[in-house]
């Protein structure tokens, strides 16, 4: 149920850009890194991400993710970071 949440909603640029502010950090200035050497904004990076995610992870990658919210003080986050740490070494790879 957090999965499909976190699809719902980080596949809108606005609202993936919101929750990467909500990660904050090193991981939020990374992403928005790669973001710059793309040349797109950072919720445009993480939406598209998120919808490849949704596209395309394999059921264990979608098992992983889950695992990923659970017993997390905040699972929303903490699944989306799974799934952009995952996603940005996919492209890293030249998988995207």
């Amino acid at each position: 149920m957090i999965m499909r949440e976190i699809v719902h909603t980080c596949s809108n640029a606005h609202i993936a850009r919101a929750a990467l502010a909500s990660i904050g950090g090193d991981f939020a200035r990374d992403v928005a890194a790669a973001a710059r050497r793309r040349d797109i904004p950072a919720g445009v990076l993480v939406a598209n991400i998120v919808k490849n995610f949704s596209r395309r992870a394999a059921d264990e990658e979608w098992e992983a993710a889950d695992q990923a919210t659970r017993g997390a003080d905040q699972p929303i986050l903490s699944g989306l970071r799974f799934i952009l740490k995952s996603g940005l070494r996919r492209e890293d790879k030249g998988l995207s």
